[in-house]
């Protein structure tokens, strides 16, 4: 569970506190901000990793990318923005690992 920058294709980033299960294959997506010093949580979403086909990292982000289904290309589902490479890389690994249990691919 952490704190990060999420971008959905064509919406605005957000800060959203970020969580899954192992077993469970949906990351939880909870709009957060600060007010007075404390943590508020808003709106709470989920993403079906089910229809994820591939999950790719870079210097700044996690990126799902959804699988590909009848000749289509792969599209973003979503980007996870974080500062920290050590960051990036366990969550690229967990969720790839919630991917690989599901039967999908990486």
């Amino acid at each position: 569970e952490q704190a990060m920058v999420v971008v959905f294709p064509q919406d605005d980033p957000k800060v959203c506190q970020v969580s899954f299960r192992r077993h469970v294959p949906l990351l939880i997506l909870q709009a957060a901000s600060i007010d007075a010093g404390q943590m508020r949580f808003g709106e709470r979403n989920s993403l079906d990793l089910r229809q994820a086909g591939s999950v790719v990292a870079d210097g700044e982000k996690v990126s799902i990318l959804s699988r590909t289904t009848n000749g289509q290309q792969p599209h973003l589902m979503v980007e996870l923005h974080m500062d920290d490479n050590a960051e990036i890389q366990a969550w690229t690994s967990a969720l790839r690992q919630v991917m690989n249990s599901e039967g999908g691919p990486l």
